[in-house]
């Protein structure tokens, strides 16, 4: 997700950059524009996968703890033996 974000923004920083800019301008903008949209390649699938792992911590622990409440699941597994077919 991150990736196809970052695309989307360094897609519109490029659109950024190709519209008309004003000549007298003591900073170039167009400069920003383009850094930008490199920066958000670089930084944005970074962030989401922290944010992911952080977010993959927390409902792990949030699991354990109903589960240590309710008790969890008990699965029960048998051999897929002939005998067990015809029953």
């Amino acid at each position: 997700m991150g990736l196809i974000f970052g695309g989307m923004i360094a897609l519109v920083s490029l659109a950024g950059v190709a519209m008309p800019q004003q000549q007298n301008a003591e900073v170039n903008p167009m400069a920003f524009m383009l850094a930008g949209g490199v920066a958000a390649l670089i930084i944005l699938p970074i962030m989401y996968g922290a944010m992911g792992f952080v977010g993959g911590i927390i409902m792990a622990a949030f699991y354990n703890l109903v589960a240590s409440i309710v008790g969890g699941l008990e699965l029960d597994f048998h051999d897929g033996g002939p005998e067990y077919l015809q029953r």
